[in-house]
């Protein structure tokens, strides 16, 4: 199945991956700290939402599938609302299609990136191995088609796949190879977004502004009448691209530390609130409507694959949870600067609503709404 997998869908492997990570979720949120329920009796506790491509409806899907199976599902909640936005209203990815200055800043450091790269002796030793396997018998550059990318993710999806793993011819399975590629194909894809202040507001900032929004309103809810908010907890199925994005704008991921995301990797952004109400000069407010809240109350943790990371710009005094640099207050400068632009988009939730049944057996019947 995995050679006859489509373009762009998840092989077997990686449906596993993706329902082992639903699994690995309930544990944590369901049976260690029993912040969802045991069993699913209302949809309102999920906000779920991905990108029109194949491969994030299904790893949403196979998370869904293994938080909640349908042994801990009424028979009636098989049936989950999935958000799909149009193009134009993106933000689950560096939308570059729809933004025209995204897109010049990225090739601006396309061209940079080619200009370092092309004809270094690291890419030059790798086409030599490289080239009898592509098709075009020209060399993979920055800029090429295919590129360095395109090798890179080939090899690392054949990599990750038993069946086509043997696929992989032998002088390109070298660590030298590997390790080249990796690092042309991760300073190709961060380099704008850590370099460029603007670049990270228009790629990361929209969708970090709808994150900081949603847990706005839960704490707002929270504050006003005691009730838990709902949906309780979001899934976004994303890319790659995403994740990285993410972490190299808000400086978490330094150049030295860069890496590709695993497969399956994932981003949890967890709001807590204080059990004792603090005093503090001078503190941050985040404005909805008529309403304000004290960020100094609300806090927000980022775990990269299940591990708490810190916001460099949270390390500063009142920015942080005292004692534990890794809970950044909700509203904080370290990222604010990054929510000012949204290239002219509308960040409402209008878009294509897609309606998944998850039975039992696994199939999946779609209906565009």
């Amino acid at each position: 199945r995995d050679l006859n997998s489509e373009p762009g869908y998840l092989t077997d492997v990686g449906l596993q991956s993706t329902q082992n990570l639903g699994q690995q979720l309930r544990r944590l949120y369901v049976d260690q700290l029993r912040f969802l329920p045991q069993r699913l009796t209302n949809a309102g506790h999920f906000y779920l939402r991905c990108t029109r491509y194949p491969r994030t409806f299904l790893s949403l899907q196979q998370v869904y599938e293994g938080l909640y199976p349908s042994r801990y599902r009424d028979a009636n909640k098989n049936i989950a609302p999935v958000e799909i936005r149009s193009p134009q209203e993106e933000t689950l990815l560096p939308n570059e299609d729809h933004c025209p200055r995204l897109k010049y800043l990225l090739d601006h450091f396309l061209v940079l990136t080619a200009k370092k790269w092309n004809t270094s002796p690291a890419l030059t030793n790798l086409n030599k191995r490289a080239r009898k396997y592509l098709s075009s018998k020209t060399d993979a550059l920055i800029d090429s088609h295919p590129s360095v990318t395109n090798l890179f993710d080939t090899i690392t999806a054949a990599e990750a796949t038993p069946s086509l793993r043997a696929s992989i011819p032998a002088d390109l399975r070298t660590s030298n190879v590997c390790y080249t590629l990796r690092e042309i194909a991760v300073e190709q894809e961060y380099v704008a977004f850590a370099e460029s202040a603007e670049a990270a507001s228009l790629g990361a900032g929209p969708l970090l502004r709808e994150m900081v929004e949603r847990m706005v309103t839960t704490a707002l809810t929270t504050a006003s009448n005691g009730a838990v908010s709902q949906p309780r907890i979001a899934l976004f199925g994303c890319h790659d691209t995403t994740i990285g994005m993410i972490l190299v704008s808000l400086k978490i991921a330094e150049p030295s530390l860069w890496e590709w995301p695993p497969f399956t990797s994932h981003l949890s952004v967890e709001l807590f609130r204080s059990a004792v109400t603090r005093e503090a000069e001078g503190l941050l407010e985040y404005d909805v409507g008529s309403k304000t809240i004290d960020a100094v109350d609300y806090f927000v943790r980022i775990r990269y694959n299940s591990r708490s990371v810190v916001v460099p710009g949270c390390r500063e005094r009142g920015a942080h949870l005292d004692g534990d640099e890794s809970f950044c207050t909700l509203v904080s400068d370290a990222y604010e600067y990054l929510m000012q632009s949204d290239f002219g988009m509308d960040m409402g939730s209008s878009g294509t609503t897609v309606v998944f049944d998850i039975s039992p057996n696994g199939v999946t019947n779609s209906v565009t709404i």
